[in-house]
């Protein structure tokens, strides 16, 4: 029997097997609905589809679920084809937007992936108790101390079985990935997670101020200088002050916040050097190269070698809140409990009494140095330049 080609009533062309009567094949105007829609819809389908909705590109996806971008791409066209809908529209490049169909379904996707989530996270908790696992995420700026602290509060707990330890660029990556359900809990920034608190616990944990950090051979004498007359040092040891590390989607500090800082405070600095981590920008710093701005969550860290050859100033009215985040659901099962209440406890008892080393120079000493320029420049007379308010 020959196959038909027949013009349905919204403009497409079908061709029908006459055997089995379905449509093989289908172009021009709307989709066509698949019969057995609700058999035809799977998980992995809206696993991917919500990873394509947070993500906002196929190539993002792809990366986040471990699959091949054609592969994505074939599980939303099946999606399409079974809903009778188009979901998403590609734009130029890896960007695509959401039809009004594809808003909707990923609501649904979210909705439904977060419900079995939640189910199969009560099933273990009350009926497997053996078989919880902490699934903990965080940037390569906040897991420090947090990851060693996280791993060991699980080893002492027998309810957990295993261990995860997911790591991100960012925390709105790393928020990403609580989305999708790769991670159960996260430390992450606050603003990151601002519009998630119906879904989610989010628990304070500490305030990460951040420092600017200069080579240990530029005298304060020196920094001062530059910072109140805000033109570059003669050449020699203060030439770091010209060069600053940009430390890009990585950073606790955005890129745009330092610039502001730096155009603000030391104008004449430019970002000579770019990284992904605050870590890598500490290194150039302490071989004498550039300044940079860093949270203090970084200096318990780093060895007694590198904190010699820095200079650390903490700077005032910078920072950023630090979150605990999980399902809420989670704090249901006592061992998730326990772990918040633990990693609670580890934040504000141990990790920020140590996150300030004494060789910090604080925002108060800080202000006491140009206070006290002041008063000798004006004592000797000399002219002051533009001077910091």
């Amino acid at each position: 029997m020959r196959q038909t080609t027949v013009t349905l009533r919204f403009g497409q062309r079908a061709t029908i097997d006459p055997r089995t009567k379905r449509c093989i094949v289908c172009s021009g105007g709307r989709l066509p609905v698949d019969d057995g829609r609700i058999a035809s819809l799977t998980l992995k389908q809206l696993e991917i589809l919500a990873a394509v909705g947070t993500a906002g590109s196929i190539t993002q996806a792809a990366r986040r679920t471990g699959l091949s971008q054609p592969t994505v791409s074939h599980h939303i066209s099946r999606l399409e084809a079974v809903l009778g809908a188009q979901l998403i529209i590609r734009g130029r490049g890896n960007e695509l937007e959401l039809t009004p169909a594809g808003e909707y379904w990923l609501r649904c996707a979210r909705e439904v992936l977060g419900s079995l989530n939640q189910m199969v996270e009560h099933h273990s908790g009350q009926f497997a108790p053996d078989q919880v696992v902490l699934r903990f995420g965080a940037t390569p700026t906040l897991r420090g101390r947090f990851l060693g602290a996280a791993a060991r509060m699980a080893v002492s707990d027998p309810r957990f079985k295993r261990f995860e330890s997911v790591w991100a660029l960012n925390s709105e990556d790393v928020v990403e990935q609580l989305h999708l359900h790769q991670i159960n809990c996260a430390v992450v920034s606050a603003r990151s997670i601002r519009s998630d608190e119906a879904t989610l616990s989010i628990t304070p944990l500490f305030f990460d101020k951040v420092a600017l950090v200069s080579p240990r051979a530029i005298s304060r004498d020196l920094m001062t200088e530059a910072f109140m007359c805000r033109r570059a040092p003669p050449p020699g040891p203060g030439d770091a002050l010209t060069r600053y590390v940009d430390v890009g989607r990585g950073a606790l500090v955005s890129s745009r916040e330092d610039e502001h800082w730096y155009r603000t405070n030391l104008p004449f600095a430019m970002p000579y050097f770019a990284t992904p981590t605050h870590l890598a920008a500490i290194e150039f710093v302490a071989e004498g190269l550039a300044t940079c701005l860093t949270p203090l969550s970084q200096l318990p860290g780093l060895q007694a070698g590198t904190l010699n050859r820095l200079n650390i100033f903490e700077l005032d009215h910078m920072g950023e809140d630090i979150v605990l985040a999980m399902p809420r659901h989670l704090l249901s099962i006592p061992a998730f409990s326990a772990f918040r209440d633990a990693l609670v406890s580890f934040a504000r008892m141990e990790f920020s009494t140590h996150m300030m080393p004494t060789s910090v120079i604080t925002a108060a000493d800080c202000k006491a140095n140009l206070a006290q320029w002041r008063r000798e420049r004006q004592a000797s007379l000399l002219p002051t330049g533009e001077l910091q308010r």
